[in-house]
């Protein structure tokens, strides 16, 4: 279990890395497009566009952080209110079925990723594929994320 644990801290640490890095490139590109729009009322057309890719690329990778940094949006109202072995039942049943879902969701993410490849982007020129495929990136790092949390649930702590 310390092997695993040390692999997914290593790629958390990679995650957000990466993730930080895309914000820094969001910020720049977006304020190079407002600045250019409204101080020099000459836009740079391709600013938004690259804004709207960094964006969905960040997300992609800050994902999978997320499930194992427990950061993610829950409601768990309910489940608090139930006893702790209630809980763990109910986490292990989420688990299994988001697990389930998105490992369902690989293969046709990279069909989906595949069948955009002609599909250009207007301003960058760029394949579409390009831009989807961080819906399989995403959705492999979610499996691995929550394959590693299923283990902690399984085994009961965190060491």
């Amino acid at each position: 279990m310390r092997k695993y644990k040390k692999l997914i801290d290593i790629l958390c640490k990679i995650e957000e890395w990466i993730t930080l890095s895309l914000l820094m490139v969001l910020i720049v590109v977006t304020s190079l497009g407002i600045i250019s729009r409204y101080f020099f009322h000459s836009p740079i057309v391709w600013t938004e566009e690259l804004a709207r890719f960094v964006f969905i690329w960040m997300i992609s990778f800050a994902v999978g952080y997320c499930v194992t940094k427990h950061d993610h949006v829950r409601v768990e109202m309910f489940v608090n209110m139930m006893p702790e072995k209630v809980h763990r039942v109910i986490d292990i049943i989420l688990s299994v079925m988001t697990l389930a879902f998105f490992l369902y969701l690989i293969p046709y993410s990279f069909k989906f990723m595949i069948a955009q490849d002609r599909i250009r982007s207007t301003a960058l020129h760029l394949p579409f594929s390009y831009v989807y495929s961080g819906v399989l990136i995403a959705s492999v790092l979610i499996v691995i994320h929550l394959f590693y949390n299923f283990l902690v649930l399984l085994k009961g702590k965190e060491e």
